[in-house]
C-alpha cells in the first residue's frame, strides 16, 4: 500500500508541478491585469463624463462660457503643448513653454498618441499632464469639440429652446457613442498595473527596446507581453520541451489567454456597432417622412 501511495504520490508531483513559462507568468500577471482593466473602466466613464460636461455647459468648466471661451482654452493648450515650431516653415505661433518633441502634433497623430505605443505615458511625472491635454484634444479634433453655446432660462422656457435642448441631448448621445471607440483603446493603454518588473522581463527577452517598455505597463501592454511578446523570446519553445505534464499545463494557459483577447475583441465589436448605429440614425433623420393624403371616399 505505500508503494502504491509513493508512486500516485511520484504522478502526482510531475502532473501538478507548476512550470515557469505557463502558469507562473499568468498567476504573476492575472491579479494586476485585473487593476489595469478596472483603471482603464473608470477612465472611460471620466472621459465621457467630460464629454457631457462640454456639451452641457457644466457649471465649473471650461466649456461654461461658451464655444469662443473653449475655443481659447484649445489654442492656448496647442501652443504650449502640440505646437511644432518647425511647421508653417518655421512661422508657427508656438507658446514659450512648448511641449517636448514627442508631443508634437500629437493633437492630429491618432496612430502616434493613441496606437503607437501600448502603455500612454500618462504617468510621466515631466509630460504626463501634457499628454492628457494631448489626448483630449486629438478627441476634440478626431468626433469634433461637443460645446455648444449656453442658453439662458428664458429662452429655455420657450418652445423652441426646449426644442433646441433635447436635440443637443441627442447629438450628445451619439457623440459620447462614436467617442466610445477611441476612449476604449485609450482606457487599454493607460498606466497602472505596476507590473513593469515582469513585463521587463518578458519583453526584453524578446528583444524589445527598453525605451519602449513603460516602467507601469498597462492592460495592453501585458496581455501583449503574456500573449505575443513571450512567444518571440526564443526561450519559450526550448522551456516547453519539459514532459507532457508541462506541455498540457501551456496548452490551458494559452487558452485562457485567447479567451481574454476574445473578450476584449467582442467589448471592442459592440462599441463599433454602437458606431454603426448611429450611423444609421443620421441616415434615417435625412429621410422625410411620408405625409398622409386625405383619402376620397369609395362609391357614388
Amino acid at each position: 500500500i505505500n508503494q502504491g501511495v509513493m508512486v500516485q504520490e511520484q504522478k502526482n508531483t510531475a502532473i501538478m508541478q507548476p512550470s515557469e513559462n505557463g502558469p507562473c507568468v499568468g498567476g504573476s500577471t492575472a491579479g494586476s491585469s485585473a487593476r489595469g482593466y478596472n483603471i482603464g473602466r473608470h477612465l472611460k466613464i471620466a472621459m465621457q463624463k467630460d464629454t457631457f460636461d462640454d456639451g452641457l455647459n457644466r457649471k465649473g468648466t471650461p466649456s461654461a462660457q461658451g464655444q469662443a471661451a473653449k475655443a481659447r482654452i484649445r489654442n492656448t493648450n496647442y501652443k504650449d503643448v502640440t505646437c511644432n515650431p518647425d511647421d508653417n516653415d518655421g512661422n508657427n505661433n508656438c507658446g514659450a513653454s512648448t511641449g517636448a518633441p514627442a508631443l508634437y502634433n500629437a493633437d492630429t497623430k491618432a496612430s502616434k498618441t493613441i496606437y503607437g505605443s501600448l502603455t500612454i505615458p500618462l504617468h510621466d511625472p515631466a509630460n504626463g499632464a501634457k499628454y492628457e491635454t494631448a489626448v483630449k484634444a486629438l478627441l476634440d479634433n478626431m468626433t469634433g469639440d461637443p460645446t455648444p453655446n449656453p442658453m439662458t432660462q428664458d429662452v429655455l422656457k420657450s418652445s423652441e429652446g426646449q426644442e433646441e435642448w433635447m436635440d443637443r441631448r441627442s447629438h450628445l448621445a451619439r457623440m459620447a457613442a462614436v467617442r466610445s471607440v477611441p476612449n476604449l483603446g485609450i482606457a487599454w493603454r493607460s498606466p497602472g498595473t505596476q507590473l513593469a518588473k515582469y513585463v521587463k522581463e518578458l519583453r526584453e527577452a524578446a528583444g524589445v527596446p527598453t525605451p519602449e517598455i513603460s516602467d507601469n505597463p498597462s492592460y495592453k501592454e501585458v496581455v501583449h507581453a503574456v500573449a505575443v511578446d513571450r512567444f518571440n523570446s526564443g526561450k519559450y519553445a526550448q522551456n516547453t520541451m519539459t514532459n507532457p505534464a508541462d506541455i498540457e499545463m501551456e496548452k490551458l494557459t494559452i487558452d485562457s489567454f485567447y479567451l481574454m483577447q476574445l473578450r476584449d475583441y467582442n467589448e471592442l465589436l459592440e462599441r463599433m456597432a454602437l458606431a454603426l448605429s448611429v450611423q444609421v440614425a443620421m441616415m434615417v433623420d435625412q429621410l422625410q417622412l411620408p405625409v398622409p393624403k386625405a383619402s376620397k371616399p369609395v362609391g357614388p
